[in-house]
């Protein structure tokens, strides 16, 4: 099967291309905007790349957060664009299962992932076994107010600092930590496993906090 991925909901603009007979092509560029320029342009490279078009997509998986809300919403809209010609099956990935996919091999568990909010805060979820979260997705100011972990955790994500590390060992948690940051949307579509329930409608996005928004000031 034809795969396409998409990330935009962290710090970099990702897309990757895996084709049925193994092939990989792949594009990605660190930032915090300009997706919405980017990321056309990369998906038309991965194909160009790759040899197909648009019409050779048989899947599509894409990021849906936590992470910016601008980020979020531009991988949706891309989506929304590939799929508006012809019914393409879609897969909605948090930003912790698409860390969690990305480790190849896939990491020993239980693993803590821990995205940065951007706003003094972190996106946190205690991912198990095939990537299911035995701690659900949070936003946590504070470390110290964890839930119950496990006595041991690998740790990953841009969200990870000294702070958590402390917090966690101040708890008694034994803390392993691993490379990943940001997801590898190649290794991520070798690993993630395809087929299963698949779905043409596009994915809700996984918003874990109210947008930030500032009203103009009433006039004098």
């Amino acid at each position: 099967m034809n795969r396409l991925a998409i990330d935009t909901a962290g710090n970099a603009c990702q897309v990757a291309f895996l084709a049925a007979d193994g092939a990989v092509a792949s594009r990605s560029d660190a930032m915090t905007r300009g997706h919405a320029e980017a990321v056309v342009p990369m998906i038309e490279a991965v194909l160009a790349e790759a040899g197909v078009s648009a019409a050779g997509i048989e899947h599509i998986l894409v990021t849906t957060g936590p992470g910016s809300f601008t980020g979020v919403r531009i991988g949706l809209a891309a989506v929304a664009g590939l799929t508006a010609g012809r019914p393409i099956p879609v897969t909605g990935l948090s930003m912790f299962e698409a860390l969690f996919w990305s480790h190849d091999p896939l990491p020993p568990q239980p693993l803590l992932i821990a995205v940065d909010s951007r706003r003094r805060s972190t996106f946190m979820a205690l991912l198990g076994e095939d990537g299911k979260e035995i701690v659900d997705g949070r936003e946590v100011e504070d470390p110290s107010t964890l839930p119950p972990l496990p006595e041991r955790v690998w740790l990953c994500g841009d969200g990870v600092g000294e702070a958590l590390v402390q917090a966690l060992v101040a708890h008694g948690v034994s803390v392993l930590k691993t490379d990943q940051t940001c997801p590898d949307l190649a290794k991520l579509l070798a690993a993630y496993p395809g087929g299963g329930d698949l779905s043409f409608s596009l994915p809700v996005p996984l918003y874990m906090r109210a947008p930030d928004v500032s009203y103009p000031k009433a006039s004098a």
